[in-house]
């Protein structure tokens, strides 16, 4: 995991670490370790972190799996609409 980026993208979205923990339903100090990097999030977790911080797949991939997915190289491409 990449803690600098998730904080980053935390404080550019505008959320305190209070907000987020609210959110995951953890307390600030157990949201703080996990920002940290010092425990790990859960895939409900990041499933909940990826909506609140409106993550691109990049963003996904480089934060919570150190751009180690498959189609790491992946662009996002903008629905049509059909979908």
């Amino acid at each position: 995991m990449r803690a600098n980026k998730l904080k980053g993208k935390r404080i550019e979205m505008g959320f305190t670490q209070s907000e987020i923990a609210d959110l995951i339903e953890k307390s600030v100090d157990a949201y703080a370790k996990k920002e940290r990097g010092e425990t790990g999030f859960s895939p409900t977790e990041i499933a909940i972190l990826t909506i609140a911080l409106m993550l691109s797949y990049s963003e996904f991939n480089e934060i919570f799996f150190d751009g180690r997915l498959p189609f790491g190289n992946f662009v996002d491409v903008p629905s049509d609409g059909d979908g």
